[in-house]
């Protein structure tokens, strides 16, 4: 059960840049276990998809044409949901 939740953390918290070398890697499971204690699990993943809305936000149609498909459908998806008003 742990290694699927580990994987679950992994998948959930991504990776990070190794200060040394500079290379990207995969979080190990004390750093995982510090992750997950320490801020509320529901606070950070609210946290990542308002960074995601500020990223889609910003960009334009010259990043990708559905752009402004997809900003009408996360803004109207924001302005109706519950969640966020």
């Amino acid at each position: 059960m742990r290694m699927f939740e580990n994987r679950v953390l992994r998948r959930m918290f991504g990776l990070k840049r190794d200060e040394a070398t500079g290379e990207w890697r995969i979080l190990h499971n004390e750093e995982l276990n510090h992750l997950y204690c320490s801020p509320s699990i529901v606070r950070v993943m609210k946290s990542r998809r308002m960074r995601w809305a500020g990223h889609i936000a910003c960009a334009g149609p010259d990043v990708d044409p559905q752009i402004p498909a997809l900003k009408n459908l996360l803004f109207e998806y924001l302005i109706n949901s519950k969640h966020y008003s």
